[in-house]
C-alpha cells in the first residue's frame, strides 16, 4: 500500500489471491459490495494497516497451463490508514485450487481445454472522490462512468478447427455474444465470470508449425451495474 500527502491525503493498495474450489472471495467481495471495500486490513502477520473504506478500480483474474488461476483488486482509499496491531497468519497452504487445465471459454462454440493456453479476465472503473473546503477528506466518493471488461485469450488449435474458431470468432465481432469464462468445469459448482455482450476488439492469430492456429484474441464490454455479471 502506498500513500500521497499532496495536498490531499490518498493512499492505494492491492490483494491478490489464489482462485480455490470454493470461489473467489475478491470477485464475491467486488461484485457484491458495489465496488467499494466498507472496511479492511491490508498487510502481513507482523505489520497491517487499517482503513474505513476502500474503492476497487481494477479486478483481474488470469491463468496458464503452468499455474492456478490466481485474481486480485487494486483500490485506493481517501481516508485515514492507521496501523493495526498484528494478525495471525493468513495463506491458502493447503486448500485446493483450480486446476488450470480445467478452463473453457463458452460462447464461441465453447472452446474447449485444449486451446486455451492463458487468459486474463479485467474489470476497470475509475472513483472521484468530493471535498469542501478546509476538509482534507472526501464528503462523498462516487462512481465517474461505469465498468469496462478486457478479456484476452492465448490459444491454440488444430488445423481442422480453424475454420470453426473463425467463424465464431467473425460472429462475436458483428453481434457481439455473451461470453464466460469457466473454470472447474468437473466441480459440483463451476466459478463462472460472465463477458456480457462482448465485442471483438483485436485478434492476433496466425498458422504455425504444423498447420496449428495460435495467438491472442481480445474482447472488451462496457456495463453500468455490476449485477450484469451475476
Amino acid at each position: 500500500m502506498s500513500q500521497n500527502y499532496a495536498g490531499t491525503p490518498s493512499s492505494n493498495g492491492s490483494i491478490s489471491a489464489l482462485v480455490l474450489e470454493s470461489g473467489s472471495s475478491l470477485f464475491d467481495q467486488f461484485t457484491g459490495s458495489h465496488g467499494v471495500i466498507p472496511s479492511g486490513t491490508i498487510g502481513s502477520e507482523n505489520l497491517n494497516f487499517g482503513f474505513e473504506s476502500g474503492y476497487i478500480s481494477n479486478y483481474t483474474l488470469q491463468g496458464d497451463v503452468s499455474s492456478f488461476p490466481s485474481d486480485s483488486v487494486s483500490f485506493d482509499v481517501y481516508g485515514k490508514v492507521e496501523q493495526n496491531n498484528s494478525v495471525g497468519e493468513q495463506d491458502n497452504i493447503g486448500i485446493k485450487g483450480i486446476k488450470s487445465k480445467d478452463v473453457h471459454l463458452s460462447g464461441t462454440g465453447k472452446l474447449e481445454v485444449e486451446h486455451i493456453q492463458s487468459f486474463s479476465y479485467s474489470i476497470s472503473t475509475n472513483w472521484k472522490p468530493n471535498y469542501i473546503a478546509g476538509n482534507h477528506f472526501p464528503v462523498e466518493v462516487s462512481q465517474v462512468d461505469g465498468y469496462s471488461l478486457v478479456l484476452d485469450v492465448n490459444l491454440i488449435a488444430r488445423e481442422t478447427q480453424i475454420q470453426a474458431i473463425y467463424d465464431n470468432f467473425n460472429r462475436a465481432t458483428e453481434n457481439g455474444v455473451d461470453l464466460s469464462i469457466v473454470l472447474g468445469e468437473c466441480l459440483d459448482s463451476p466459478l463462472t465470470y460472465k463477458v456480457p455482450k462482448a465485442q471483438m476488439d483485436a485478434e492476433n492469430l496466425s498458422a504455425g508449425e504444423g498447420g496449428f492456429l495460435n495467438g491472442t484474441v481480445r474482447f472488451i464490454t462496457y456495463f453500468e451495474d455490476l449485477e450484469d455479471l451475476a
